[in-house]
C-alpha cells in the first residue's frame, strides 16, 4: 500500500499546473492563429481577366446563372467555373466582383441578396 505524503502531493500538484499552463498556452495560440487566418484578406495589385468559356443552356427557365469565382487557394487566386442554380425565394444573386481599395483589389464573392 503506498501513502502520500504532504510534499509528494505538492510535487504532483505544482507539475500537473505546469502541464496544464503549457498546454493552456499551446490552445491559445493555435487559437490566435486560427482566428488571424480566418479574418485575413488577400490583396493583389491587378484583377485577372475570367476565362473565355462557354455558357451550358439552363436546366429550367427559372435557373440563375451564377457567374465563376476566383477563389484563393492559399498561394493564388485560381478560377472555379460558373453553374446554374435554383433561385432563393425573395432573393436576387449580386455576381463576384473585384472591389479596389487603398491597398489593392479584393475578390468579394457573389451571394445572395434579399
Amino acid at each position: 500500500m503506498k501513502f502520500f505524503t504532504p510534499e509528494t502531493l505538492t510535487c504532483r500538484t505544482e507539475k500537473t499546473s505546469r502541464y496544464f499552463a503549457k498546454f493552456i498556452t499551446i490552445v491559445t495560440f493555435i487559437l490566435i492563429a486560427f482566428a488571424l487566418q480566418m479574418d485575413a484578406q488577400v490583396y493583389i495589385k491587378v484583377c485577372p481577366r475570367p476565362p473565355v468559356y462557354v455558357r451550358p443552356p439552363a436546366p429550367h427557365n427559372s435557373h440563375v446563372w451564377m457567374d465563376g469565382d476566383w477563389v484563393y487557394n492559399g498561394r493564388t487566386y485560381v478560377w472555379r467555373e460558373g453553374h446554374w442554380s435554383a433561385p432563393k425565394n425573395g432573393h436576387r444573386w449580386i455576381p463576384g466582383h473585384w472591389k479596389n481599395g487603398h491597398r489593392g483589389y479584393k475578390w468579394i464573392p457573389g451571394h445572395w441578396r434579399k
